[in-house]
């Protein structure tokens, strides 16, 4: 998630589904998404600048959300906020070399090991 800070926060539809938007200017924003097609566009300015993750939160809390916002705009912002919330993220790290040190289960008779089918097939 980036730490950039917004002004401007709202969902606009396009096609068949509802995204999450910010901006820095309410006008601009407004007009590039209505001129990209998109439809249902509710944008909102924010009392401060914000990061993405706030400015949902600030947008959940407001009357507006449950009043002006359709039933799917709600469930971006909710969904987009879940993603935020998300607990237990991290990063897998592996090596070939690590890998290749791992035991392995015991070959079956008959069976033809990796390094014998190179050999064969050289």
């Amino acid at each position: 998630m980036t730490d950039k800070l917004f002004k401007v926060v709202g969902t606009s539809k396009l096609g068949n589904g509802y995204k999450v938007r910010w901006a820095n200017d309410l006008v601009t924003r407004f007009k590039m998404l209505h001129k990209g097609g998109h439809t249902d566009i509710e944008l909102f300015d924010l009392p401060e600048a914000m990061t993405k993750k706030a400015a949902c939160e600030w947008l959940v809390e407001q009357e507006a959300f449950a009043s002006k916002m359709t039933e799917d705009a709600r469930y971006a912002v909710t969904s987009k906020l879940d993603e935020y919330n998300k607990v237990g993220k991290r990063e897998v790290k592996f090596s070939l070399s690590e890998i290749a040190s791992r035991p392995t289960i015991g070959q079956q008779e008959g069976t033809t090991s990796v390094d014998q089918y190179i050999a064969e097939h050289q």
